[in-house]
C-alpha cells in the first residue's frame, strides 16, 4: 500500500486564448519508507 497515491493528474492554465498544460495525465506513487524531494524554483518571486 502506497503513503501517496496519485492517479492521472492533471492541470491546465488559461492564458488568453491559449491553454498551457502544468500537468498531463501523471501518475505517483510513494511508498512507506522512501522519500522524495520536489523543488521548484518561483521565477515569479521578487527580492527588495
Amino acid at each position: 500500500m502506497s503513503l501517496i497515491h496519485i492517479e492521472k493528474a492533471s492541470k491546465y492554465y488559461k492564458m488568453g486564448e491559449e491553454t498551457i498544460k502544468a500537468l498531463d495525465d501523471v501518475s505517483l506513487d510513494i511508498d512507506h519508507g522512501e522519500f522524495e524531494r520536489c523543488m521548484a524554483m518561483n521565477t515569479e518571486s521578487k527580492i527588495g
